[in-house]
């Protein structure tokens, strides 16, 4: 199940993710799809809740079931200030996830033009 870290981080609180972060919570902790807090405030766009999870450590290419990275996912959802938060914390461009597909190739499948850019 969901770690009320994930739940802070999937519903943008960033004051509550500071908050459990400094008492200790499992940054990297795995609910479903395999999913980390991370990959949660980045799927739902939340760069505070992203920019935290961060700067506390957690591991930027980290991989859902589908074998989807943070980068992935803010490329495939056109969340283009998150991708540049995850290149500068070293996200790698080039992994691909379970069905081939790197960052890039998501960000073009989707139109996100902006993402793309920041991608090569």
């Amino acid at each position: 199940g969901e770690t009320p870290l994930m739940w802070a981080a999937l519903s943008g609180n960033a004051i509550i993710v500071e908050l459990l972060l400094r008492a200790g919570a499992s940054i990297d902790a795995r609910g479903r799809g395999f999913c980390t807090p991370l990959l949660w405030a980045t799927i739902c766009g939340h760069l505070p809740a992203v920019h935290l999870l961060l700067k506390h450590g957690a591991d930027v290419n980290v991989q859902d079931a589908g074998g989807r990275t943070p980068l992935h996912w803010s490329s495939k959802k056109g969340h283009t200030a998150i991708a540049q938060r995850l290149l500068e914390f070293e996200a790698k461009v080039d992994l691909k996830d379970a069905q081939a597909q790197t960052p890039l190739i998501c960000a073009a499948k989707n139109g996100h033009k902006l993402t793309m850019e920041v991608l090569i």
